[in-house]
């Protein structure tokens, strides 16, 4: 019969070694990617975007292009507006290439 404490101190340790070794649903696993267009105001009120392609969880992507956006714009980022790319496979999250 094993002893009480054995149970509880493998479920202890086979959690950390998941931890440690990740876990999709933890991490946000693969990406997907997407084209996006995000808009920002000149300095003359005139209405400009920059183009990016980036690689991020679905709901994360807006966000992920206002970051990957926001280098190539002279002025802050207004709005994104992202489409998954087409029949392009799972990427690794953070990709941002700037069109």
């Amino acid at each position: 019969m094993p002893h009480p404490r054995v149970a509880p101190r493998l479920l202890r340790e086979a959690l950390v070694a998941l931890l440690l070794t990740g876990c999709p649903s933890l991490d946000g696993g693969e990406g997907r990617p997407f084209e996006c267009s995000c808009h920002y105001l000149t300095d003359f009120d005139d209405a400009s975007k920059v183009d990016v392609s980036i690689c991020a969880a679905p709901d994360r992507a807006v966000g992920e292009a206002k970051n990957c956006a926001q280098p190539a714009a002279p002025a802050p980022i207004q709005t994104c507006t992202c489409t998954p790319a087409a029949s392009a496979p799972p990427c690794r999250p953070g990709a941002c290439i700037t069109r």
